[in-house]
């Protein structure tokens, strides 16, 4: 894969808020309603994206003694802990898998967005169990040999180091940065919040109107830019698209649409010149790969006997082998070849003419879905 630096002068790289579409949607139906409002109101109780990451006593603890160890040359094998399944969620799993949204408009789609709701919740309770890693892949499948190559072939381009700039800002002044960001992208409505349960330095909870910064994390200036291009220039923008549509499963995501999206927050940075993203959603590709089949330790050496730092070779291994309690044993939470495995799917969609904003008008959506979309619309979408 050969690297070029572009810039698209509307769309990719770029911040803008759509305007409402212009053509009717038809009306849901009372049970799409329903439908929509249960599950829209499930992902909320779920807390997904926080209740994968150990939690953060025992995240910061087994920190601890792995560095330990490996001062000492031993080799330990973190042990994780996790929040209880959220009791509220799991008393509306039953109502969940029984509920129905007919055959309207949006049946399809609340049923992509039903079971995947399921299919998270599911994998939540196997934290920590032998089932965990095979219900990982039946949600994330694991890396293809052709996605390995291409990974591999990214960073003997860019260099498995990313560079080292000095951590000028605070958690707090990069939300200072980022609450900026967001009101000069007209999300008014869109708050900043510093979080210790997370693995990522930044992510979006779109019910909530949202940017978290993980906190204790200090920033070097240069990554404002990146973070303001991924998580408001795709995450925020696409979820406050999502907010215009007929229901709520458009912001809340459909099936497939985490690959989409974010590989056009890697693309986005792309195009903008920044290469450290792409860096590290390619290094994550190998990490999982070696994650299914070696402990904690084995996937931390890999990294680090290709030059990536130890800090960061943490922080990836850490998130692959995230649901899983024994790191020492093989398995891994496959999430994270979604980054890569979009862009090249992104890459491939702009280069064969698709339309950026058609890709964030209809909120957090896939590629996939894009042709239903558009019928759906009376071809008002195109």
């Amino acid at each position: 894969m050969t690297i070029r630096k572009k810039t698209f002068l509307a769309g990719a790289a770029g911040l803008h808020l759509l305007a409402a579409p212009s053509w009717a949607w038809p009306p849901p139906s009372a049970a799409e309603k329903s439908a929509d409002r249960l599950i829209t109101g499930f992902g909320a109780v779920l807390a997904f994206s926080e209740q994968i990451n150990p939690e953060p006593r025992s995240a910061a603890s087994e920190k601890e003694k792995f560095f330990a160890a490996l001062r000492e040359g031993r080799v330990y094998e973190p042990q994780f802990r996790y929040s209880p399944f959220p009791p509220r969620a799991l008393k509306e799993i039953p109502v969940l898998e029984k509920t129905s949204a007919g055959s309207g408009p949006y049946a399809a789609f609340i049923e992509e967005a039903r079971s995947q709701q399921l299919a998270k919740a599911a994998l939540l309770q196997a934290r920590g169990a032998e089932s965990f890693p095979a219900l990982s892949a039946a949600l994330f499948p694991l890396p293809s040999a052709a996605e390995i190559v291409a990974a591999e072939k990214t960073l003997a381009e860019l260099g498995y180091r990313p560079p080292e700039p000095p951590a000028e800002l605070s958690d707090r002044e990069m939300a200072e940065e980022l609450s900026r960001a967001l009101a000069a992208a007209g999300l008014a409505d869109w708050k900043t919040h510093i979080s210790s349960r997370m693995s990522a330095s930044a992510s979006v909870t779109p019910g909530a109107r949202r940017v978290n910064i993980r906190k204790g994390r200090r920033f070097s200036r240069g990554e404002v830019k990146r973070l303001v291009l991924h998580e408001i220039g795709v995450h925020a923008l696409r979820a406050e698209n999502g907010y215009a549509m007929p229901l709520g499963i458009f912001r809340l995501g459909l099936e497939g649409y985490l690959e989409t999206e974010e590989g056009m927050a890697a693309y986005n940075e792309w195009s903008a010149g920044i290469d450290e993203g792409l860096r590290l959603f390619a290094l994550r590709v190998l990490a999982v790969d070696w994650a299914a089949r070696l402990p904690f330790s084995g996937v931390f050496s890999g990294l680090t006997d290709r030059g990536v730092p130890p800090e960061l070779a943490w922080t990836i291994t850490q998130r692959v082998k995230r649901g899983m309690t024994d790191t020492g044993l093989p398995g891994c939470y496959g999430k994270d070849v979604a980054y890569f495995r979009g862009y090249l799917a992104v890459r491939d969609f702009m280069e064969k003419g698709g339309s950026w904003d058609e890709l964030m008008r209809y909120g957090k959506v896939s590629i996939s879905h894009l042709p239903a979309l558009r019928a759906l619309a009376g071809g008002g979408g195109k």
